[in-house]
C-alpha cells in the first residue's frame, strides 16, 4: 500500500489509531507523558491536531518506510491489532485510513511539526 494524504479539520482536534475492532483509548490530558500531543495505550494511539476551528490539518498515512521522514518520530510503539486491520478516525467517529496489517501488534510510529498545536501529521505503521 501507498502513502495516502488527506487534509481535513477533525473534531476535538484529535485522531485515533486502533484496530478496526476498537481498543483502549487513552484518556486525553492538558498534560501529555511525552510533552508532544499524543496519549497511547495497548490497543490505542491518540494524536493531537489543530482544532478544527483554525484550519485543517494535513495528514500522510502509510507503510512507515515510504513516509520517508528524515527526523526521529516523536512516537514509536507497538499496539495490538488483532484484526490486523489498521483504521485513523476522528472522534465523530468517521474513518479516514484504513489498512491491511500483517500482525496482531503493530508498529505505529507518528511525526508531528509542532509540539502543541500541528497542523503536519505523519502517521506510520510497521
Amino acid at each position: 500500500m501507498s502513502v495516502q494524504s488527506l487534509i481535513y479539520a477533525p473534531q476535538n482536534a484529535i485522531v485515533v489509531v486502533l484496530d478496526e475492532g476498537g481498543g483502549d483509548v487513552p484518556k486525553v490530558t492538558r498534560e501529555t507523558p511525552s510533552g508532544w500531543p499524543i496519549w497511547a495505550s495497548k490497543s490505542c494511539v491518540v494524536v493531537g491536531c489543530l482544532p478544527d476551528v483554525d484550519g485543517p490539518t494535513s495528514f500522510s498515512f502509510g507503510p512507515a518506510a515510504e513516509l520517508l521522514r528524515n527526523e526521529a518520530p516523536v512516537f514509536d510503539a507497538f499496539i495490538e491489532t488483532p484484526t490486523r486491520q489498521l483504521i485513523v478516525g476522528d472522534s465523530a467517529p468517521k474513518t479516514l485510513f484504513f489498512a491491511d496489517v500483517a500482525d496482531p501488534q503493530t508498529r505505529i510510529r507518528v511525526w508531528v511539526n509542532h509540539k502543541r498545536l500541528p497542523d503536519k501529521v505523519a502517521i506510520g505503521y510497521g
